[in-house]
Order: structure tokens, then C-alpha cells, then sequence
């Protein structure tokens, strides 16, 4: 804050809030910065997702940033509600004990939610350093709106889906950033993006998180798939003709968030 009032920044608006047993100090700062426009023509095509909150492709190579750690926070605040609601349905509502078992859950509670803002507002800051690096003036988002509504699976799955996915905050977090950074967000529809085959475009569903096609035997991890052919959905709308890209056959596996790079050549 110090070096943002330094270089010229103003304080525009200062609000005291009392949240989870603590006073906040929230400050609207404005700030005049600079920015020349990436090129719009560098495309990646981001696929959001519960266990990889995001799988990249720029056309040459896939980034699944691993959300494992965030996930973990996701299910340790998820305990936290239910070993609370477990403990005051045993207590006299509104007496001594319920509202000291109540103040000391909703205190666990906080620290977790704000440790999973921060891992949130991390791996959207380390996305848009992606981007810049490699000068992407365009990111395609799978549009995911209506997906609870549509959700009818398992009990695990539908915990997963309505209760620990973020979505719309995460896709919140990473627009503005983006846009902040003079990139532009494109929302595209990913239906079928994770079943249709990127080298002979033969529809599968996979039953798990590798995909193989039985008709070409192509494999690679299901979620890159998805980004895959979020970016060539999204390419042959643009150029308004077919796009064929080099695929890999081979699944390799390194780490970035966690980064499974191929290399990309032509398919024999």
C-alpha cells in the first residue's frame, strides 16, 4: 500500500467492517497504470474444472494448474460446517455451551475461507503472469453457467459440484485481473469438448480422468482434452474454416501447478 501512495495512487474510499469476530479495514484505491494491449491474435483456451481449477492450451502445449491444496480447504471447511451443525443439535439452542461451540466453529471456519481466497487470488495472479509471459492477448473460458442445475449424479459428486466449486467467484477473480492486463475474456459453450477425439473427432465419454479414444487410440488426460478443443471450437469459428492441429498420441506428465506438456507433432 505504501509504495502504491508513492507512486501516485489515491485513496478514494475507507470502510471498517466487522467480519468473523474481527475488525477489517477495506480501502478503494485508484491507480493510474499504463498498458500496452497484448496481441489479441495469441489465443488460450482455459477449461475450468473441480479438481484442476484450470487446464490451458495455446495451441502448442497443455498447463493443468493443480488445485489439490485448494481442494483440500474446500473439504476441511465442508468437515468444519458439519461437525458444527452435529455438535449444536446436541446442545440447548441459544445457551452458554451452543454459543461458545458456535463462536469457536464459526472462527475455524473464517480462517479456512480466507485461506482459500488467498489460494484463489494466487492461482488466478499466476495465470495472468502465464498470459503475459507469453504475450496472449486472448483467453477462451468454458462457459459453465447452469452446470448445477443440470448436475444429477452420485452424492460425492454433487457435493463437489454445488457445494466445494467456487466457479463464478474464481471466473470473478480471473476476469478483472485479465482485463486489468488489457487481455481480452471470451466465453465460449464447452459441450461436448471433453468427449469428441482431437485427432479423428470420434465422440467418447470417458469414465475416468484419462480419455482414450477406441477408434484412433488416441489418450491423453480427459481435461486437457477439454481445453483442447475449447481452443480449436473456438479457432474455426474465428477463421471460419476447419483447424487441424498437431497432436501428440503419447500422455506425458510434468509439473507446474502441475504440467502435463506434450510435444506436439504431426500424428503419423
Amino acid at each position: 500500500m505504501e509504495e502504491l501512495l508513492r507512486n501516485g495512487a489515491e485513496i478514494r474510499q475507507a470502510e471498517i467492517v466487522f467480519k468473523a469476530f474481527e475488525y477489517r479495514l477495506i480501502l478503494l484505491v485508484k491507480e493510474t497504470v499504463e498498458i500496452n494491449p497484448p496481441d489479441r491474435n495469441k489465443v488460450v483456451a482455459l477449461d475450468l474444472g473441480e479438481i484442476h481449477p484450470f487446464v490451458s492450451f495455446d495451441g502448442k502445449e497443455v498447463l493443468i494448474w493443480n488445485g489439490r491444496l485448494l481442494r483440500s480447504y474446500k473439504q476441511l471447511r465442508l468437515k468444519l460446517i458439519a461437525l458444527k451443525q452435529k455438535l449444536l443439535a446436541k446442545k440447548q439452542k441459544g445457551s452458554r455451551r451452543w454459543r461458545k461451540i458456535k463462536r469457536s466453529f464459526e472462527r475455524q471456519i473464517a480462517k479456512v475461507e480466507r485461506k482459500i481466497e488467498d489460494l484463489e487470488h494466487k492461482l488466478t495472479k499466476a495465470f495472468v503472469k502465464y498470459c503475459k509471459v507469453k504475450g496472449i492477448g486472448t483467453v477462451v473460458i468454458g462457459r459453465v453457467k447452469g452446470i448445477r442445475d443440470r448436475a444429477k449424479h452420485n452424492k460425492n459428486a454433487n457435493q463437489k459440484i454445488h457445494l466445494m466449486w467456487r466457479f463464478n467467484k474464481l471466473l470473478q477473480k480471473l476476469k478483472y485481473k485479465l482485463e486489468g492486463e488489457g487481455i481480452v475474456v471470451v466465453e465460449e459453450d464447452e459441450s461436448y469438448t471433453t468427449q469428441l477425439c482431437p485427432v479423428c473427432g470420434n465422440k467418447h465419454k470417458p469414465k475416468d480422468r484419462n480419455y482414450i479414444c477406441p477408434k484412433c487410440g488416441f489418450s491423453y488426460h480427459r481435461d486437457g482434452v477439454g481445453a483442447i478443443n475449447l481452443f480449436k471450437k473456438f479457432m474455426e469459428k474465428v477463421s471460419g474454416s476447419l483447424v487441424k492441429l498437431p497432436v501428440d498420441r503419447g500422455f506425458h506428465k510434468k509439473t507446474l501447478f502441475r504440467r502435463y506438456a506434450a510435444s506436439w507433432t504431426d500424428t503419423p
